[in-house]
């Protein structure tokens, strides 16, 4: 996953949801804001309501541990005699994503049991609804998709979960029910589009073909086809059939199959992506351009409570402090900008940091006080004395640092997983050459310690660590920015 370089600092969002027990105060989820974009990680899981055994709980706690904003869920039943309980909101519960909506296809039985596929989700779910793909020759069950609407900082996504026909007999069925939904996507007019579901995509992989041009796949995508069914079938000439699929402004940055055999016979699937460009999609960096402009000879400072999002509030007061500058006039005695410009600029840019922690205060101090387009670095750091073996220095880590010697690199027994400091600087080697552009999630990530180096930078010597990220994703960091 890429971000700019200078990475401000990541802060998670708060949702309220409701869900089948009442409203619930949500705890932190993965979507994040950063600069213009925000990031999140969805999923799908074909639970197999079916199997003999169906172990919602366990299925429900190996997603929580991928710690997703959404998932689409397949094969669900809602107080069956097989599964005599609502299983979309018993996988809520255990999952940490307690804003579910279940949408039938089909009664299963006499007693009011309900069969269809559902979604679970840490933000609100807005306008749910389920939707049956109209009747075709030769289609076996009913089948259909659901489409709801999150809300993440003022952008709307519209997300949808679907089950399509199986087997490859019935592709002709199969390809009807793909060219509707690419449809209905299609003319859909929220912004962003996240689609997940069994596809059953078991004839060939090109039945993605038509799909290709307009959307981004996740299974088929960059990481390539990996299967998702786990059983063998001999019904079946292809067993990559689940995905992740958006629309073209949205990236999908890894996708992942989570390989357990014993929760069902599909893997679930898990994307992490980004949303391009939102901040400015929702108006955020616009709104603070021309309120910039307009206030400058009004002076007005800077609304601190623009938005409870200290990544959104950092860059609406940086675009906020570029746009007075901009419109700040040469007086009659100087052709230089005006020292009340200037003298703006650092009033909002205190004001963004005295409404914030302290770790955010930072970053909104960075970020407003800065003139380029891209935020400036961090200031230079200092590495502390903790042993007779390295000395107090600081290092400028503002620019890459080549490091001419390394001591000693040992690696890391402890299993331990630890938190970094906001604006922690990352790199991507051990001799600190390069900054580590694909990372997005510091001050809320949670990092393994890999291997402990002692370097020497102009004669002094300094302690790194090689961390990795539950994606696997290794980077170095100082020691001092560890959490302890």
């Amino acid at each position: 996953m890429t971000v700019k370089s200078q990475l401000a600092l990541v802060v998670s969002l708060l949702a309220l949801g409701v869900s089948g027990s009442g409203m619930v105060a949500q705890k932190a989820h993965a979507a994040e804001v950063n600069n213009s974009d925000i990031h999140m990680r969805v999923g799908e899981y074909n639970i197999a309501a079916g199997a003999d055994r169906s172990d919602t709980v366990g299925q429900a706690q190996l997603i929580k541990e991928q710690n997703l904003d959404m998932i689409g869920l397949s094969e669900v039943d809602k107080n069956t005699t097989r599964n005599p309980f609502d299983m979309v909101n018993r996988f809520g519960q255990f999952s940490g994503m307690t804003n579910t909506f279940f949408g039938k296809t089909y009664d299963y039985d006499k007693q009011g049991g309900q069969y269809g596929i559902g979604m679970a989700s840490k933000i609100k779910l807005e306008d749910p609804t389920m939707n049956l793909y109209p009747q075709t020759p030769g289609q076996s069950e009913p089948w259909g998709y659901e489409r709801a609407v999150v809300t993440i900082n003022g952008v709307k996504v519209a997300f949808y979960n679907t089950h399509l026909e199986y087997e490859y007999t019935r592709r002709k069925v199969r390809d009807v029910e793909m060219a509707y939904l690419k449809d209905v996507v299609q003319k859909d007019k929220t912004p962003y589009k996240i689609i997940v579901g069994d596809f059953n995509t078991d004839d060939n992989k090109n039945e993605w073909d038509s799909w290709k041009q307009d959307f981004n796949l996740g299974n088929g995508g960059p990481d390539g086809w990996q299967d998702t069914f786990n059983v063998y079938d001999d019904t079946m000439r292809n067993y990559a059939i689940d995905n992740v699929v958006t629309s073209k402004n949205i990236n999908i940055n890894h996708f992942n199959v989570i390989k357990n055999t014993t929760l069902s016979d599909h893997y679930p699937v898990v994307a992490d992506i980004t949303l391009k460009n939102a901040v400015d999609i929702s108006g955020a960096v616009t709104k603070a351009k021309t309120d910039g402009a307009a206030d400058e000879k009004a002076g007005k400072a800077l609304n601190n409570k623009y938005n409870s999002n200290q990544a959104v509030q950092s860059a609406y007061a940086k675009a906020y402090n570029d746009a007075k500058a901009a419109a700040t006039t040469p007086t009659n005695n100087s052709t230089q900008p005006t020292p009340a410009a200037s003298s703006s600029s650092t009033t909002s840019s205190s004001a963004v940091s005295s409404s914030s922690s302290s770790s955010s205060a930072a970053v909104s101090s960075s970020a407003a006080t800065s003139s380029s387009a891209t935020p400036a670095s961090q200031p230079s750091s200092s590495i502390n004395q903790s042993s007779s073996s390295t000395s107090t220095s600081s290092i400028d880590e503002a620019k890459p640092v080549t490091v001419k010697q390394i001591i000693s690199i040992q690696p890391v027994k402890s299993q331990k997983s630890h938190l970094l400091k906001p604006g922690t600087v990352l790199y991507r080697n051990a001799k600190l050459s390069k900054h580590a552009d694909q990372v997005k999630k510091v001050g809320h990530q949670k990092w393994r310690l890999l291997k402990k180096e002692i370097i020497k930078i102009k004669g002094k010597k300094h302690v790194y660590y090689q961390l990795t990220n539950h994606q696997g994703i290794k980077v170095w960091a100082k020691r001092t920015a560890i959490k302890k």
